[in-house]
C-alpha cells in the first residue's frame, strides 16, 4: 500500500483501510476482505505499508479477478475517524 500525503503535515494522526475487491466473471464486484482501520502517524510525504490479504479465494468462480482499494481517514481524536473526500 502506497499512501501519499498532500497538504498533510508530518506528525498528523491518520488511518487507512485496504479493501480487496473481487470482480466476478459476470462483471459484478464485491468487497471481500478488509484490513479494518489501521492507525499511523504521518512521517513523510509518502508511506509504504505491506498488507497481506487473508481472503480464501478458492471458493470464488474460475475467472474471478481481484484488486485493492484504499480509504484514508483523518483522526481528529483518539477514537474518531473522518473519511477523506
Amino acid at each position: 500500500v502506497n499512501l501519499t500525503h498532500k497538504n498533510i503535515p508530518v506528525g498528523t494522526d491518520r488511518a487507512y483501510e485496504t479493501i480487496q475487491v473481487a470482480v466476478y466473471p459476470d462483471g459484478t464486484e464485491k468487497d471481500v476482505w478488509s484490513t479494518e482501520k489501521v492507525d499511523y502517524k504521518v512521517a513523510d510525504k509518502e508511506t509504504t505499508e505491506r498488507v497481506l490479504s487473508e481472503y480464501d479465494y478458492k471458493k470464488d468462480p474460475k475467472g474471478t479477478r481481484y484488486y485493492f482499494k484504499e480509504i484514508g481517514y483523518n483522526k481528529p481524536s483518539e477514537k474518531e475517524y473522518v473519511e477523506d473526500v
